[in-house]
């Protein structure tokens, strides 16, 4: 059965401070802050129930399911899917004062259990000290992504600060983040990722809750950010990962994490010379990418032009980074330039060809891209999947398509991750025909990468669609089989993931067969809700 809390959450009593004059203290600013917010927020034209992202598709859950078996449509399950399937995503857990992003929502894992070839859905918000704190305080209190538009932005920002020096309210970041993009998992620990914050480990019970155990060391020296896209290197089982900032250099830091999960290095990336949004990362056998790309934080834009304050600028040449994995510093880091305007926004795989000495990357390339109206803008380049190759002798960058349709939208790009870091023929993508601003990934398409470099009319080998009325969001590859060696060949596996009903009445856990790409699904479970996209 289901159970509804507070909007969907256990609420947390926050620890007794001083005493009672501090407390008092405390609540009077809370309420003051509060109530300007709200003013600031209807002064701004942010209004919840007119805010997009709060609405349809994308609006949140407000109940708790513990472990409901999920009625079988279509087919069966897989023998040898075994274990869990987890997706986290943004889920506001009280209702936003002001501005509010698609970004902004409290991490929500919506998890799938296999057993016994029956399929059970539970979900649970991650519990962080953030949502926590929100909570004792019976409303938001932390500065969104929305919230940065116009003068009333400023206002926001100047409000933050000052109860970050009354130390009233933590800055957003560290600990007090919304763990709501990713999950991974390393050195046996489930990790809950978000943009700007530190890992929170959780753990499926016997039961099928999943549950929060807290944060884990960020293993970045330095750094209070943790992307949400580490790299796990298939053969050593490190993790590599960075945080960002926009405060302050550096701007970037690379951590390195051994197997064991223990921190191995961090090294402070000060060539990245401007703040700038970097959401993603590639490894190889020997490099770690970074991606100082010109989608530059730029505040003086959120004042002037009542816009996020990121702007991808067409002036301002992009960067590619390659730091060697046994560096010690970024002193000996090779930098190779690339025209503006282009963002990329995940990296589908990255590997080394030691006869060319070139490195190459494949990943999604968007042009004319900002976080108000993303790609929708009909003069701009759709995103796409790209390859690009760098010669570590002469510094040249070469660029191309991997397919050829200019009209659709290609996203989630996935390949079978025992082949992190090292040269793959498949990766597989989510495709999308744009309508304004909104969109529908209807298809999933199989790219023969080699095939796509000799003539992107032939980089599209294969293409799964999905019924009509249904859509999806980011699959994951899953091997056929634990020993590699009973697997035939590197695109025997499975595509599993959420489908949508276009009408947002319902959601369905679904699994493909990833090799003959057959449209017909392998299973179809119903869930008991609708899962936010």
């Amino acid at each position: 059965m289901s159970e509804v809390v507070d909007g969907g959450v256990v609420a947390t009593p926050g620890k007794s401070i001083a005493n009672v004059l501090n407390k008092a203290y405390l609540r009077c600013v809370d309420f003051v802050s509060g109530t300007l917010n709200i003013a600031l927020g209807t002064l701004g034209g942010d209004i919840p129930d007119k805010n997009v992202y709060l609405k349809g598709r994308y609006a949140p859950l407000t109940e708790l399911f513990h472990e409901i078996d999920c009625e079988l449509l279509e087919g069966a399950l897989p023998e040898s899917l075994t274990g869990a399937y987890m997706r986290n995503g943004p889920n506001a857990a009280l209702v936003p004062e002001g501005g509010y992003h698609m970004f902004d929502g409290d991490g929500m894992v919506h998890a799938v259990r296999f057993r016994d070839g029956k399929v059970s859905f539970s979900n649970r918000y991650v519990q962080t000290k953030r949502l926590q704190m929100e909570l004792s305080h019976g409303r938001p209190v932390f500065l969104k992504i929305g919230d940065f538009h116009g003068v009333t932005g400023l206002c926001k920002v100047l409000l933050a600060q000052a109860l970050r020096y009354l130390n009233i309210v933590p800055p957003p970041t560290g600990l007090y983040h919304t763990a709501n993009t990713s999950i991974v998992y390393h050195a046996k620990k489930v990790l809950a990722l978000g943009e700007v914050g530190a890992p929170y480990n959780l753990r499926m019970l016997c039961n099928g809750i999943v549950e929060t155990l807290g944060a884990v060391s960020t293993n970045i020296d330095g750094s209070t950010s943790f992307t949400a896209h580490p790299k796990i290197d298939p053969d050593s089982d490190e993790m590599v990962t960075f945080g960002y900032n926009v405060e302050k250099k550096p701007f970037v830091r690379v951590g390195f994490v051994d197997a064991d999960g223990n921190a191995e290095k961090t090294i402070q990336v000060y060539g990245v010379s401007r703040p700038v949004m970097i959401h993603d990362m590639a490894l190889t056998k020997n490099y770690v990418f970074v991606f100082d790309m010109p989608l530059i934080f730029d505040p003086v834009l959120m004042v002037k032009e009542n816009k996020l304050p990121f702007v991808l600028r067409e002036d301002i040449p992009g960067r590619f980074g390659l730091l060697r994995r046994d560096a010690v510093n970024d002193r000996t880091m090779e930098w190779f330039e690339v025209p503006g305007g282009s963002w990329l926004s995940h990296e589908a795989n990255a590997w080394e060809d030691e006869e060319s000495k070139k490195v190459h990357l494949v990943a999604i390339k968007i042009s004319g891209f900002d976080l108000e109206t993303f790609w929708g803008e009909e003069d701009w380049e759709k995103p796409h999947l790209a390859h690009w190759s760098f010669d570590l002798e002469t510094k040249d960058v070469t660029h191309q398509r991997l397919l050829s349709d200019e009209g659709q939208v290609m996203e989630f790009p996935v390949i079978n991750p025992r082949y992190r870091g090292k040269k793959a023929k498949y990766v597989w993508v989510t495709l999308a025909d744009p309508v304004k601003v909104d969109f529908y990934f209807v298809r999933i398409g199989k790219v023969n990468v080699e095939a796509g470099l000799l003539d992107a009319d032939d980089g599209l080998e294969a293409v799964i669609h999905l019924p009509p009325g249904l859509n999806c969001g980011e699959m994951r590859f899953v091997p056929r089989h634990e020993d590699p060696n009973m697997c035939d060949g590197e695109d025997d596996g499975f595509l599993i993931g959420y489908a949508h009903e276009n009408d947002n009445s319902g959601a369905y856990f679904v699994a493909y067969d990833a090799k003959t790409m057959s449209s017909n699904m392998l299973c179809k479970f119903r869930m008991p809700t609708r899962i936010p996209f």
